[in-house]
Parts: structure tokens; C-alpha cells; sequence
């Protein structure tokens, strides 16, 4: 009883609290409900994951470099300063340029795969606006 009570409070108040709100703007709606999308929210991971598994495969071809300094004292020598230098690189092949290219098609795939959900909400929403703008139109013929 207490919950039913607490949820018709919700319910009766809220539309009084949005009624005191200034309109909101279409272009402000569209971006609100883009960041309300849960299918949005994912795909936009997916696309931060394809971008993470980009920069590993960058940083698995790219030359490794190594730098590493001693300093000795010796009594018979005096002070010296051991230093190292290493560089390591992969052999060359042609699997490498294929795996930049597969790294750029993924890249572009989650792109493509967040707008077509984008593009998918909206022509939801549009079509349900119009659905309720014939169905408005359609109640004023009936009550005339």
C-alpha cells in the first residue's frame, strides 16, 4: 500500500515539475534521447573497443626501443657511465599491412554500425510522430 502510494505520488507530480520546465528544443530532444539509447550506449562501447584494439595492434607493430645506463665506480678507472641502447623491430611480411587494413575496416564497421542505430531511432521517432499527428487529426474529425 505504501509503494502504490509513493509511485502515484511519482506520477501525479511529475507532470506538474515538467510543466514548469521551459520547452525543449528538437535538436535538444534528439540529442537527449541519443544519450538515453541503450542500443546507442552500446554501440558507442563497441566503437571504443574497436578504437582500444586499434592502438594494441599499433603498439604491437611499432619498433620497440630500450634504453639502459650503469654508473660504475672504479677505483682504477675512475667514475664510468655504462650505457645500452637496444631496438627491436618485426620482420617485414605482407600480413602486417593486411592487419592495419582489417584494424581500419573494424574501425569504420562500428562507425557505420552507431550511425545505422542513430539513423534507426530517429526514423522511429519520426514515424511515430506522424502516427500521432493522423490519430489527433483523425480524433478532431470524430469529435466534429
Amino acid at each position: 500500500m505504501k509503494t502504490n502510494f509513493i509511485i502515484m505520488g511519482c506520477l501525479f507530480f511529475s507532470p506538474l515539475a515538467l510543466a514548469g520546465q521551459d520547452t525543449l528544443h528538437y535538436a535538444d530532444f534528439i540529442n537527449e534521447m541519443y544519450k538515453e539509447s541503450d542500443m546507442i550506449k552500446a554501440k558507442a562501447l563497441e566503437l571504443e573497443s574497436e578504437l582500444l584494439r586499434a592502438k594494441q595492434t599499433d603498439l604491437y607493430f611499432m619498433p620497440k626501443v630500450s634504453a639502459e645506463s650503469k654508473y660504475k665506480s672504479d677505483a682504477s678507472r675512475g667514475d664510468i657511465t655504462d650505457s645500452k641502447i637496444t631496438a627491436s623491430s618485426l620482420i617485414f611480411s605482407t600480413t602486417i599491412v593486411d592487419r592495419f587494413k582489417e584494424k581500419n575496416s573494424r574501425i569504420h564497421s562500428a562507425e557505420l554500425s552507431l550511425l545505422k542505430e542513430k539513423e534507426s531511432l530517429y526514423k522511429s521517432l519520426v514515424e511515430n510522430l506522424i502516427g500521432i499527428k493522423y490519430y489527433n487529426n483523425l480524433e478532431v474529425k470524430a469529435t466534429k
